[in-house]
């Protein structure tokens, strides 16, 4: 995304130089700005969609497993790659040449939104992880068009990434701290399945094994897995929950000590 369109500027002109302290300066402050406002929007926008489709309009961190790994260096390269290299690569290959090209050819109002889209399907982990960054594009698209300048979306582009690395971060601490059963299931008919069990969890200890149907955990009904890890996460760490399962064709009813993550 990078070099092609860098390949292409070269054959019809001399490479762009790199910008004077004083343009990054000014052009970070709209970046900064561009970033709030954009902020504002996807939270109304979101806020709308919980009320509208629940669960469904959350996002689903796909990068969270790497930031979570033990080994530093994996986070460590997510960072560099999400608030250094990407900004630049994807502004260069979707702004400084797919919009450019459409914008010759479209009106802004129509351009903007149609990169968007595909800037959008290019990170499509989900149907509102792609929702969430289609309306990013579309206001790097408008950043772009208002500031004539790549440098604008660039750092917008990387205050938006640095601060779903944040969130991000702030969402692996709070699942060490928070209160698990130590499952992986998924969906069945009546309830979870479970598909794995970690050694040493509450689900362990309770004796409940790979196969079980959990129903219910203190009487709330669970239907997938989101809604079991919801209804874990209302409970304390070492709290004691009763886990409503079925084994074979009979129901069972355990109690199990919530742990936190490796405890």
């Amino acid at each position: 995304m990078l070099l092609y369109p860098l390949w292409i500027v070269r054959r019809r002109a001399r490479l762009p130089r790199l910008p004077r302290p004083r343009t990054v300066f000014v052009e970070a402050l709209f970046a900064l700005l561009g970033t709030a406002v954009a902020m504002v929007v996807l939270s109304a926008v979101f806020s709308a969609l919980f009320l509208l489709f629940g669960d469904r309009a959350t996002t689903t961190m796909p990068w969270k497993p790497i930031a979570a790994s033990p080994n530093w260096y994996d986070s460590l390269g997510l960072l560099v790659l999400a608030v250094l290299m990407a900004p630049v690569a994807e502004e260069v290959f979707f702004r400084g040449m797919l919009y450019n090209a459409l914008r010759r050819r479209l009106q802004v109002a129509v351009a903007a939104p149609v990169q968007a889209i595909i800037f959008g399907l290019s990170h499509h982990f989900g149907p509102a992880d792609t929702t969430g960054v289609a309306l990013i594009g579309l206001a790097l698209a408008l950043l772009y068009e208002w500031r004539k300048t790549l440098l604008a979306p660039v750092l917008m582009h990387a205050l938006v990434n640095a601060l779903a690395m944040a969130i991000m971060a702030q969402s692996i601490a709070a699942d060490a701290a928070a209160p698990r059963l130590g499952v992986y299931g998924e969906t069945h008919e009546r309830g979870v399945r479970l598909t794995d069990v970690v050694p040493d969890t509450a689900e362990a200890s309770a004796g409940l094994q790979v196969g079980d149907v959990i129903l219910s955990v203190d009487g709330e009904r669970v239907a997938d897995l989101p809604s079991l890890t919801k209804a874990v996460r209302k409970r304390e760490v070492g709290q004691t929950v009763v886990v409503e399962f079925i084994r074979g064709a009979e129901t069972h009813r355990v109690d199990a000590v919530l742990k936190k993550l490796r405890e």
